[in-house]
């Protein structure tokens, strides 16, 4: 697997991706106020997460990192089938961000694959492109331009969520001690990161490089941000590369999906594939080698529940329901309130 010819591009995207989990702490009472409604429902299933996935998060201002202000809309005038006398919304280009396409979209080949080999197809299906502009598929959010964005239209984010059993310790470090259990359910540890100038964490996330498959993206940027890949030596690297290809041969897709964020506008947004991968054998290195813009590496037990934004909560869900695995967030649904979440860990039984 050669990851050496993403190097300059996966550096310019570091830092896009570092000011999006920065910005995203800017709508923590958003979010909030949508896990509460959340809770308020019926025990959740894997698929009905493909319908939390909205559009009002791309409604809230000021745009992240900056004073600008969205245009107000009200609800019935997001869809752009909804005719609005004069909508001239304020645009806006973050000049300090090393964008990826050219000022003006003009002659860029939106809807398909270019021949730079930028995927500009969407998974929301065909988008309009008026005047030159590509329409965001899921309507108005009240600001032109890119944004903080690198790209016009679409852009492709690959979201990872690594996982294991968290093990019982024992005095001898040979030795096996069985899988933590809690609640007859085994206890996964999720990697996570904390990105500098972000109070939350998050999964391992990043840009899709051109011509690059989905799942070696997944992998560059598992590397990169995790144990700084690039900066290593050839002796350090394939011991690496062995253990994160033994991880990916339990690799399995959760969902691809527009994603509602702060971030996007009327002609730029975001879309996300979310894969899962569980190191069965605990074989992946837990030697972190912070890459750029990571303030932090941990694999984190999933006993409680992690400090995440609440669109990752909700892929973080789907996965412990996929693997069986102790929820936290079931007891919002099911725990008298003045239960204590905090319960006894049991110890040495295997899943």
């Amino acid at each position: 697997m050669e990851h050496s010819q993403y190097h300059d591009l996966a550096t310019k995207l570091h830092s896009l991706e570092s000011q999006i989990a920065s910005a995203n702490d800017k709508i923590g009472e958003v979010a909030e106020m949508l896990s509460q409604r959340m809770k308020s429902k019926m025990k959740p299933t894997v698929d009905q997460w493909k319908g939390l996935v909205s559009h009002k998060l791309s409604l809230t201002s000021p745009y992240p990192g900056t004073e600008v202000e969205r245009l107000p809309l009200a609800k019935e005038h997001i869809a752009w089938k909804s005719k609005i006398e004069e909508y001239a919304p304020p645009i806006f280009d973050n000049q300090d961000i090393p964008h990826l396409d050219p000022v003006t979209p003009e002659g860029l080949k939106f809807n398909h694959l270019d021949s730079e080999g930028v995927d500009r197809t969407s998974v929301s299906g065909r988008y309009n492109v008026v005047g030159g502009f590509p329409r965001n598929p899921k309507g108005r959010t009240g600001l032109g331009g890119r944004g903080n964005l690198p790209r016009w239209g679409p852009n492709k984010m690959s979201i990872t969520i690594v996982s294991r059993y968290k093990e019982k310790q024992t005095k001898n470090s040979q030795m096996p001690g069985g899988i933590v259990n809690k609640d007859g359910q085994p206890v996964l540890e999720i990697l996570l990161l904390k990105m500098e100038g972000s109070s939350h964490y998050v999964f391992p996330q990043g840009f899709l490089a051109p011509n690059e498959t989905t799942r070696h993206s997944h992998q560059r940027v598992i590397l990169d941000l995790c144990f700084d890949y690039n900066n290593m030596n050839k002796h350090q690297q394939k011991p690496l590369l062995d253990s994160i290809d033994t991880a990916f041969k339990q690799y399995k897709e959760i969902t691809r999906t527009y994603m509602d964020d702060s971030m996007n506008t009327d002609n730029a947004w975001i879309e996300i594939t979310v894969v899962s991968v569980h190191d069965t054998d605990n074989k992946m290195s837990s030697t972190f080698q912070h890459g750029r813009g990571v303030e932090d590496v941990e694999w984190h037990a999933i006993t409680e529940k992690p400090n995440l934004h609440n669109n990752m909560s909700l892929m973080l869900k789907k996965t412990l329901t996929m693997l069986k695995a102790y929820n936290p967030y079931m007891t919002d649904l099911v725990v008298d309130p003045g239960t204590s979440s905090s319960q006894k860990e049991e110890e040495g039984a295997t899943p």
